[in-house]
């Protein structure tokens, strides 16, 4: 659906030092077992990696703008996420992201992506879902606190459902086709004034609201 926005569309193998190419993990118990235990043997410096990788693919391409935007779901929440860290990525929209608040991505389990929120200079959307029990309450409050701590451009998003709720095959019965329709809606404009509009960068400092006249 994103490429046929017009975008320009790459999407790395995560688990290629595991898999061979090509390779995909079925979405059953075995599949997410295996997805579960290689998301902690895979050297977290890869990840990043992965993405850069991936961005220097796209920077490289004479169609691209050089404007990159990001988006995953779970494990991929994460790494879009952390893709941002890269200041090439102006917009990221992460879907129901794991692991960012237990820092528990990758090999020996400690990540560090709450502790580099303040390399983002991008815009960031996050969408989790209430009951999504990947992510409790006290995670979600963590993130957004971090991120609004760092000043972070962000809107976060939170909806009646559960974890994966966009995923519309194999959904063990969570898939929520309106919410997933407005969830989409918000990345298109996330990556449409980013990425497509020309703007120009943002100038002048943030405004703090508690400096703003209240007006009705």
């Amino acid at each position: 659906q994103i490429a046929s926005q017009g975008y320009i569309v790459a999407c790395n193998e995560s688990f290629h030092e595991f898999e061979p190419l090509g390779t995909p993990l079925a979405y059953d118990v075995p599949g997410t077992d295996k997805g579960n235990l290689y998301k902690i043997e895979k050297e977290l410096t890869a990840y990043d990696e992965d993405a850069t990788v991936v961005i220097d693919h796209l920077v490289s391409r004479p169609d691209c703008n050089g404007k990159i935007g990001a988006t995953g779901m779970c494990l991929g929440g994460h790494l879009a996420f952390r893709a941002a860290f890269d200041l090439r990525v102006l917009a990221s929209v992460c879907y129901f992201a794991t692991d960012i608040h237990s820092e528990t991505l990758g090999k020996g389990m400690k990540s560090n992506s709450l502790a580099r929120i303040p390399e983002i200079q991008g815009e960031v959307v996050m969408i989790f879902g209430k009951q999504d029990n990947h992510v409790p309450r006290a995670g979600r409050d963590l993130i957004r606190k971090t991120l609004e701590d760092a000043d972070v451009t962000t809107t976060f998003l939170e909806v009646q459902a559960q974890h994966a709720f966009i995923r519309d095959e194999l959904s063990k019965g969570r898939y929520d086709a309106a919410i997933t329709k407005v969830c989409f809606e918000l990345l298109l404009e996330l990556f449409h004034r980013n990425l497509h509009l020309d703007l120009g960068p943002r100038k002048g400092a943030k405004t703090n609201t508690k400096d703003m006249p209240l007006i009705c």
